[in-house]
């Protein structure tokens, strides 16, 4: 049986074959138009928002570690000028000249040793925050989160663990109309540096600040004290009832500044003065 008859008939059912197939694409692309036209973004919007949040991400996490770098070295100088205090008044014998004074002239051989670990992560931490602060300050970035870090110093690195994560929206790419959120992108901003400071300087330190103190009261002659001081502390210099040091880590250099820190503290010699026996009662005659 055959289906068309003449050449004539099959043209017709070509021709009408095709009109059906181009009435259909007609339709099904105006139904495709009429959808896209009520979608609030274009296709890949989302993922393409997900990829830049992440670059963002990362932007932030190279810039922590360079941050971290400069904090570490910048840390170790400012404890060591600082006598191991985050500051020079903040030792027990106050500020004197300059120098973080590690006893009092109440009680020359009592050694207020400062708290090495601890004042250095506060350092850092203030250190860190003044390139957060930095950070902040640029157009649309996302801020650090301030204090957030506990820090462990091992093997030559400094590892800064994050206690609280950065959370940052995911914004869709050239999206239409207002602009929504695409979800909440989370990630833990911690680091481990390169750091190779030793802080066993300090505890040597404390050893030889007990025996230097220990002379406050040995030699009561004037000038005893200081040959006292000087034969444990060559390097040592005098001012009043005050003796400094300035102690150098040449097994440390800044990436920076190549320049190793230098220790300072001082102590005080007060001779203590020595309480005078009583002077027995004379006895009065009775007439």
């Amino acid at each position: 049986m055959k289906i068309f008859k003449s050449k004539k008939g099959f043209d017709w059912g070509v021709l009408l074959a095709v009109l059906v197939v181009l009435v259909c694409l007609g339709f099904l692309f105006f139904q495709l138009n009429k959808k896209i036209g009520n979608f609030e973004y274009d296709i890949g919007d989302m993922q393409i928002g997900l990829m830049l949040t992440q670059h963002s991400a990362d932007r932030m996490l190279f810039y922590l570690d360079q941050s971290a770098k400069y904090s570490a070295h910048a840390s170790a100088y400012s404890l060591a000028y600082n006598g191991g205090f985050t500051s020079t008044a903040a030792s027990c014998g106050g500020d004197v000249q300059g120098y973080s004074v590690w006893n009092t002239c109440k009680d020359p051989e009592n050694i207020c040793f400062p708290n090495i670990f601890d004042n250095f992560n506060k350092i850092t931490n203030t250190e860190l925050n003044n390139y957060f602060a930095d950070y902040a300050a640029i157009p649309n970035a996302q801020p650090f989160i301030k204090d957030n870090y506990i820090f462990t110093v091992h093997d030559n690195k400094i590892t800064g663990t994050a206690i609280k994560n950065i959370e940052m929206n995911v914004a869709p790419y050239k999206p239409k109309g207002a602009i929504y959120s695409a979800g909440r992108y989370s990630f833990k901003p911690s680091f481990s540096v390169d750091f190779n400071y030793d802080f066993n300087k300090y505890f040597e330190l404390k050893d030889l600040a007990a025996d230097i103190a220990k002379c406050s009261n040995k030699f009561p002659i004037p000038g005893e004290r200081e040959k006292c001081v000087l034969a444990k502390a060559p390097a040592a210099s005098f001012a009043g009832d005050y003796v400094f040091l300035s102690v150098e880590q040449p097994d440390y250099a800044s990436l920076y500044s190549k320049q190793p820190p230098k220790i300072r503290l001082g102590l005080c010699i007060l001779l203590l003065p020595v309480p005078l026996p009583p002077v027995p009662a004379i006895p009065t005659k009775v007439p």
